[in-house]
């Protein structure tokens, strides 16, 4: 069309004229791995120069969407195969409100949407940040754990539901992640496991 000739899209990876996220760079999907605790797994280690590192960035950093829903596209397949995280209900670790105003979408939730079209799971915003944070990118490991200490509440939406998956873009330290499962608990849900697309080790 007239649009994509005036304003044709590259590929956020290699440049390539005509995807945002090219066919090439989605790199074939292979099983999922733990990230050591049996409860929390991820698709790809952090390497900033990855394909699907760097679709997240511009995803996360750039306002680009669409790409949270691609890479969860992606990933949709391997999460299928898994028996033990197929049949979850898919919850998107939150944006604060102010974040959220900030950014105009939650790239978490881009990522689960994308999954769930692949899987035919749902996606429910069963947990909400009441505590603003700083960006844990920005803190070393250590700070991590305490930036996001009670930052996090589950809503009763999620209560119907036997098992959840907790889905979130990057892994690092886990600080993230336990706050969402402990938040759960707190309301009765235990059987609550993680995925994020990469692990930064």
């Amino acid at each position: 069309c007239v649009i994509d000739a005036l304003f044709p899209f590259f590929c956020v990876a290699c440049g390539k004229e005509g995807e945002i996220w090219c066919e090439s760079c989605r790199p074939a999907m292979t099983n999922l791995q733990s990230c050591g605790d049996g409860k929390s797994f991820f698709a790809v280690s952090y390497e900033e120069s990855s394909a699907v590192v760097k679709a997240l960035l511009a995803c996360k950093y750039h306002g680009v969407e669409e790409l949270g829903f691609l890479v969860g596209a992606w990933v949709g397949g391997a999460i299928l195969n898994e028996e033990r995280l197929r049949h979850r209900l898919l919850v998107p670790v939150p944006l604060h409100p102010r974040r959220m105003a900030e950014r105009g979408f939650n790239q978490s939730e881009s990522i689960a949407r994308g999954i769930a079209s692949v899987t035919g799971q749902c996606v429910e915003r069963g947990i909400s940040r009441v505590r603003y944070t700083g960006q844990q990118a920005r803190l070393s490991k250590e700070k991590r754990v305490t930036n996001v200490e009670n930052a996090f509440v589950a809503s009763g939406v999620i209560l119907g539901s036997k098992s959840l998956l907790v889905v979130d873009d990057v892994y690092t330290t886990g600080s993230t992640m336990h706050e969402c499962v402990s938040a759960c608990g707190d309301i009765g849900v235990k059987d609550v496991l993680c995925f994020a697309v990469a692990h930064d080790w």
